[in-house]
């Protein structure tokens, strides 16, 4: 495996509302990259000195050209054994909604060769891993209610001024 993941892994969800409700954005592993062809979320590597929150930002924005209107962690978080490097990850999951503007596409990054936008419904149907459908139900669980939402956002103050 050429990526060293060795300090942890991330998983952001990313959605926005839409005229039919709330749609996720599903990514397609490239051919070529570790896993090819199938869909997941936002997922990458956390860097030296990052703390997991700001690799969930600099992963989103490398991968998609997204900035989000409002980031929080989910309350899921899930183990991860990688064989080529016989790591054992733990992976917090988070939330990111985009704005919708005018239905931009996203600006796909290498690893991935295909994005679509899906209900949580149709997007649970598609994602590839389990851990990633439990991440998504929790991340739309927690968009769902104010007082979560509330618990759980990392403060706009504490990233906006570096995005």
């Amino acid at each position: 495996m050429a990526d060293d993941y060795t300090r942890g892994l991330v998983d952001v969800f990313v959605w926005r509302e839409g005229q039919a409700g709330r749609e996720f954005l599903l990514l397609k592993r490239a051919p070529g990259e570790q896993f090819p062809n199938i869909w997941q979320c936002v997922s990458g590597g956390m860097k030296p000195g990052e703390k997991a929150w700001q690799a969930a930002l600099r992963e989103m924005h490398e991968e998609t050209g997204f900035i989000p209107k409002q980031l929080f962690v989910a309350d899921y978080a899930y183990n991860l054994y990688l064989h080529p490097t016989d790591a054992m990850l733990q992976v917090p999951v988070f939330g990111a909604e985009v704005a919708n503007h005018q239905n931009q596409p996203p600006r796909l990054s290498k690893e991935h060769s295909s994005f679509r936008w899906e209900s949580p419904e149709a997007a649970l149907s598609v994602l590839s891993w389990e851990n990633y459908r439990l991440g998504l139900q929790a991340v739309n669980r927690i968009a769902n209610s104010p007082a979560l939402l509330d618990i759980t956002r990392i403060p706009a103050h504490r990233w906006k001024r570096d995005a």
